[in-house]
């Protein structure tokens, strides 16, 4: 056993952990917040959602949005908001105090606190947390620290030795419910929550057996009787995430009647989606789950279906099978693909005056539900098996394709990335991005404001009409600032007139300022106003990307990109020397020796293990059946799970090989 660490070591220990995590802070500044206010089911949504909760409305007035997604992450925005904290930083802080508390904890359980502390650097500057989508307002980005923190709570209830198991199995818990509560798919970390339960019970099993000297026997009491306080643990752990999503239904009940987390979880929709993919197609289609023929004969035999035919058949359908096509570029396709048909299904029923309330928005999709299933039941069309879920029916036919894109993103995650890294311009109008940004923070700069000119009016009461036109003398987008000098402003020295400032992507020289129908150079100096109506003095021009704070993000992201290149290389070599490590870990266990640092190690390892396996299968089975998913996006979540075998397996190995060096030295 180690001594414990001095109080100098302790010092600089801390001081160690302070330095990296001020360090990963300061590179993510450097990533401002991509405002897409067009992004209505997304980005605009959680933003939405967030001022709503900021003013006591809980999630707002319904409508056929509201319940779409879970409360998870407009919490976590309206929370920053009000600490203050801007939106990126706030998830780039949640983040280090997860992987922070992971890092110390098991240096801590070790007795090797700098071991503890390269993890941290480790998962402090992971690269696929500034990958361009992941800039956006998100919920991945807040996801990937709850399903660190879940995984890592989980291990720590479930290995063999836990001094505050009752307490952490809480803490784990309520971690799962709020991960529930974030996005839709929270059932996929099960398995892993089950594979470090049984990976607990084995070790704790193992560990009883050699207390009573007997020879390993598996039997069913024994491994009962060493599962019983971690099957305590899951109980209590499962009763702490059931009161998060109890307590969100419960919000849910008091303002919309209805007691549903979210409308895409369960309830009347999903058993309507479930019912509608069930009806068989004449010819079968790769991404299509409602086609024309499906619809006909949907039509046939419900009337709530034929409510549903103008729009579905007619422009709301069109659009949303132009969307689909478009961002997966099918060609042909005639049909609305499996990714959009949600959205179709819902804006036909919202179209049709079935969403004004919640309770009337269930009633509609329990009358949809229950007439195509009991034409079903009743042989009236033919049909598959009953189901209430918006997974898309597996086909065997898509077997290659799932395992095709199982590999590619594998293969990302093994990289920690897809070779992108920055922030990307915003986008939309200004009133929109100031929208956004008094919630989120700072914003990246739309490409159209990236240039600024500034100056005066004078000599005029009344504004000119102002416009910037390009080289080719089209109009090009700007930002026009007029403010008129106050009376205050005057007495100190300045002319009457106008303040003016204009922003724009146009560089100088290269466009023109007309002004009353009259064109000028967009350059520095005086501009003299038709017929002597006044003058234009621009006084300053300048490139807002090479100002202080522009250059410094400049050397932020540079330094960003050359760190990701470097994990970019060095992660796969550290995940198969990781596996070495687990394997000698494994294979080479005291056979009297306890060591319960490394049993935690091989719960954690495992729990990692199985949540990035489901969320490649997951990932990929959604990119062969339903939507592009081979992206860093959806894959982010379980990049620090990726990090953590190809750190502490190689620690495992390590330690495992140290342990049996000096029990061979004592042997002798």
């Amino acid at each position: 056993m180690r001594p414990s660490l001095s109080s100098h070591s302790r010092t600089c220990l801390c001081a160690a952990y302070l330095l990296v995590a001020a360090a990963s802070l300061w590179l993510r500044q450097g990533f401002p917040v991509v405002a897409d206010p067009a992004a209505v089911f997304d980005d605009a949504h959680f933003v939405k959602q967030a001022y709503a909760l900021a003013g006591g409305q809980w999630l707002g007035d319904y409508n056929r949005t509201t319940l779409i997604k879970g409360a998870g992450y407009p919490l976590f925005i309206a929370l920053s908001a009000g600490l203050g904290l801007p939106l990126k930083m706030a998830e780039q802080a949640l983040y280090l105090a997860v992987g922070g508390a992971l890092a110390f904890a098991l240096g801590r359980r070790a007795r090797a606190p700098w071991a503890g502390w390269l993890l941290f650097v480790g998962l402090a500057f992971n690269p696929a947390l500034w990958h361009p989508s992941l800039a956006r307002v998100i919920r991945e980005g807040f996801y990937v620290s709850g399903m660190l923190a879940v995984v890592a709570l989980a291990a720590w209830s479930f290995a063999p030795r836990c001094r505050r198991r009752a307490a952490i199995a809480a803490g784990a818990g309520l971690a799962l419910g709020v991960f529930w509560i974030t996005r839709e798919e929270g059932v996929a970390i099960l398995p892993a929550l089950a594979t470090m339960a049984a990976v607990g019970i084995a070790l704790q099993w193992q560990r009883r057996q050699r207390i009573q000297l007997r020879r390993p026997r598996w039997s069913a009491p024994s491994l009962l009787r060493s599962g019983r306080a971690l099957a305590m643990a899951a109980l209590l752990m499962g009763a702490a995430g059931a009161t998060v999503v109890l307590s969100v239904k419960a919000a849910n009940r008091h303002m919309y009647g209805v007691f549903l987390a979210t409308e895409f979880q369960s309830g009347a929709f999903v058993r309507a989606y479930g019912a509608l993919a069930r009806i068989q197609h004449d010819r079968w289609q790769p991404y299509v789950v409602f086609p024309a023929d499906a619809r006909a004969r949907a039509y046939a035999v419900s009337p709530a279906a034929r409510e549903l035919q103008p729009f579905l058949d007619g422009p709301v359908g069109e659009l949303w099978r132009r969307t689909g096509c478009q961002q997966t570029g099918q060609s042909p396709c005639p049909e609305i693909l499996s990714g959009w048909f949600m959205w179709a299904l819902r804006d036909a029923a919202w179209n049709a005056g079935h969403h004004r309330s919640a309770a009337e928005t269930q009633a509609f999709y329990d009358r949809l539900a229950s007439e195509i299933n009991e034409a079903c039941d009743q042989s009236r069309i033919p049909c598959g098996p009953p189901r209430a879920t918006l997974a898309p029916p597996f086909q065997a036919q898509r077997l290659g394709a799932t395992l095709h894109a199982a590999r590619d993103i594998a293969g990302m995650l093994a990289r920690l990335g897809d070779g992108q890294w920055g922030t990307p311009a915003s986008v939309g109008a200004t009133e929109h991005l100031d929208t956004q940004s008094q919630m989120v923070g700072t914003i990246s700069r739309p490409a159209h404001h990236r240039y600024e000119a500034a100056g005066w009016i004078t000599g005029r009461d009344q504004l000119p009409q102002m416009a910037l036109l390009g080289p080719q003398a089209e109009s090009v987008p700007m930002t026009l600032e007029l403010r008129r000098v106050s009376a205050e402003e005057q007495a100190a020295g300045l002319a009457a007139g106008w303040r003016l400032r204009i922003v724009s992507g146009c560089a100088p020289q290269a466009c023109q300022l007309e002004v009353d129908g009259r064109r000028y150079p967009l350059a520095a100096g005086r501009l003299p106003l038709p017929a002597g109506t006044g003058v234009i003095d621009i006084e300053r021009l300048r490139d807002l990307s090479r100002t202080l704070p522009g250059r410094r993000m400049e050397a932020q992201q540079r330094l960003a990109a050359l760190l990701a290149a470097a994990y970019h290389r060095a992660m796969p070599v550290a995940l198969v020397l990781g596996a070495l490590g687990i394997a000698t870990g494994v294979a080479l266990r005291q056979k009297r020796r306890r060591d319960p640092a490394a049993e935690l190690l091989l719960v954690l390892l495992a729990g990692a293990a199985a949540a990035v396996a489901t969320r490649i299968a997951l990932l990929a089975y959604l990119e062969a059946t339903s939507i592009p998913s081979v992206n860093m996006l959806y894959a982010s979540p379980a990049t620090p799970l990726v990090i953590v075998p190809g750190t502490c397996g190689i620690w495992l190995g390590l330690r495992t090989l140290r342990s049996r060096r000096v029990a061979g030295r004592r042997a002798a």
